[in-house]
């Protein structure tokens, strides 16, 4: 492995958040600085830490060159120059484009930025070009990219902005040309990594690993990198066999959304299930969800498949229960969830499957879970655990989400054990469900009740795993990104006060600690085999 193993060690001792990762666009900049003040320390000398602080510096600029804050923190180099001839439109310079931002409406957002790069260049697109990606609306992104008239100066700009557009939108094998266009040593390591993700999803593992092993080298200080070289270096044991009848069932619940979950359901007939049983339940539902999950039910064959009708809606906990309470269900060794709005791809089971087999010590497996729509955007990974800071008053539980909202371009394609993992599709073991309890119906309707199972489970030494390898498409957003009523809301806020008041401080921390040792113990035991 290139980088230094006591550069490593260092970092993860000093700097537990740097362990669980460096994409979050804040806890990177933070990262950056902490990084720079502990390579003045005495201790800290000599062992290379205020290059991989550039070098983190200079990733986080590539990723966001429009956030100011990330230019600030480059230094003399290609990057800081071109940085300075491309600055972003600061806040406020525009009401109409400040209206339409806070609106997250793209015919707005065009309306504003047409005449606005046409005046001031590519200011106001790079102001706006994150939320025209998050919106997905892909055809007016490339479109007002190729409004904005772009001086040769700047042009390097417009290639990195073409470069992540096509690595987004288009299929790999015509994304790849437009990628390698992306030529100015400011954006070097952006465009390896584009290259190599493209690969990879072209079959290509060597290449994609030579330049994975490349950005290990020129950027020690990203943990995300070394992961995701050893899962190329590395390949991990096909996915587990389905001829096991008894393995695992399949549960679904579902309030109202028969639309969605007809979509749902087609999709999963489609899977490799093999004699994996499926268990749906009706909760209180008042449309059509009855009859799509009797369709499904004849389609698949009535001996496969449980349907359950509640005349009222339970919530989500009670939900879950009364589905892993059947006997069909208790007989089975996995119980995998799927909310009722994801397109799970063909294979989601026997992978989820084949990481249970490897981790025989995980309570949940979990997965990617992406927009279901182009471009994909993460919505959630991995979830880890600070450690409860002396001042944090009533909300002393922070969790670390490292990827939510954020572009998908395979940086989270690695596997490890964490605190917790999405609810949208999970595999959960049976035997951990019996030792540990099942979720919690303080928490009805919904919210937390995932990650509160998760957190009780970590306790009695059986973290969750994520399987990043797999993304499973989900047509909506989280239930706390939707909760926009005042009722919704004080739900949500009601059950956050429910969590904490579930866990002391020698519990969090205890958790937190556990957490980052085993993500430690990963990652060094992959950087060893390196």
């Amino acid at each position: 492995m290139p980088a230094s193993p006591h550069l490593l060690d260092a970092l993860a001792a000093r700097l537990p958040v740097w362990v669980f990762g460096a994409e979050e666009p804040r806890a990177q900049l933070a990262l950056v600085r902490a990084m720079r003040a502990l390579a003045q320390s005495p201790e800290m000398r000599g062992l290379g830490l205020t290059g991989a602080a550039d070098g983190l510096a200079w990733w986080a600029w590539q990723r966001r060159p429009w956030r100011p804050e990330a230019a600030e923190l480059l230094t003399d180099g290609p990057a800081a120059g071109l940085a300075r001839d491309c600055q972003p439109e600061p806040p406020g310079a525009r009401s109409d484009l400040e209206e339409a931002l806070e609106a997250a409406d793209v015919r707005l957002l065009t309306r504003a930025l047409i005449p606005a790069v046409r005046e001031s260049g590519p200011g106001p697109l790079l102001r706006a070009w994150p939320l025209l990606l998050a919106l997905e609306e892909t055809p007016a992104a490339r479109a007002l990219l190729d409004e904005t008239p772009f001086p040769a100066e700047a042009e390097p700009m417009a290639a990195r902005l073409r470069a992540e557009w096509a690595a987004l939108c288009l299929p790999p094998e015509e994304a790849l040309p437009v990628v390698r266009e992306c030529t100015h040593p400011a954006f070097d390591p952006w465009r390896r990594w584009l290259e190599a993700h493209l690969l990879r999803g072209l079959g290509e593992r060597d290449k994609a690993a030579d330049l994975t092993e490349s950005l290990c080298r020129d950027l020690p200080g990203h943990p995300h990198f070394p992961h995701l070289l050893h899962e190329l270096r590395f390949p991990r044991r096909a996915p587990a066999s389905l001829a096991d009848g008894d393995a695992a069932a399949v549960l679904l619940y579902c309030w109202n959304k028969a639309e969605l979950l007809s979509q749902t359901l087609d999709a999963l007939a489609a899977c490799e299930l093999g004699e994996a049983h499926v268990a749906l339940l009706d909760n209180g539902s008042t449309d059509d969800t009855w009859e799509v999950m009797n369709r499904f039910a004849r389609r698949l064959g009535p001996d496969r498949v449980t349907l359950v009708q509640l005349p009222v809606n339970v919530g989500a906990p009670a939900a879950r229960n009364w589905l892993l309470s059947l006997p069909e269900v208790r007989a089975r060794r996995f119980a995998a969830f799927l909310d009722d709005d994801v397109l799970p791809p063909e294979d989601w089971l026997p992978k989820l499957l084949a990481a249970a087999r490897d981790n025989p010590d995980a309570s949940a497996i979990g997965c990617r879970i992406v927009a279901a729509t182009p471009p994909a955007s993460l919505q959630s990974a991995d979830y880890h655990l600070f450690s409860p800071r002396p001042d944090a008053g009533e909300e002393r539980i922070a969790v670390f989400d490292n990827a939510s909202g954020q572009p998908d371009l395979g940086l989270f394609t690695y596997a490890r054990p964490c605190l917790s993992v999405s609810g949208c599709c999970h595999l959960l073991r049976t035997s951990a469900l019996e030792e540990t309890g099942r979720f919690d119906v303080r928490f009805t309707p919904t919210q937390f009740d995932d990650l509160e199972r998760d957190m009780r489970a970590c306790l009695a030494g059986q973290p969750a795993f994520f399987e990043g390898s797999l993304a499973v498409p989900h047509v909506g957003h989280s239930s706390l990104a939707k909760s926009q009523s005042p009722t919704a809301v004080g739900n949500v806020l009601g059950n956050r006060v429910k969590l904490e008041g579930l866990f002391t401080d020698q519990q969090l921390r205890d958790l937190a600690e556990d957490d980052m040792r085993r993500a430690w113990a990963d990652l060094r035991k992959k950087l060893d085999e390196l």
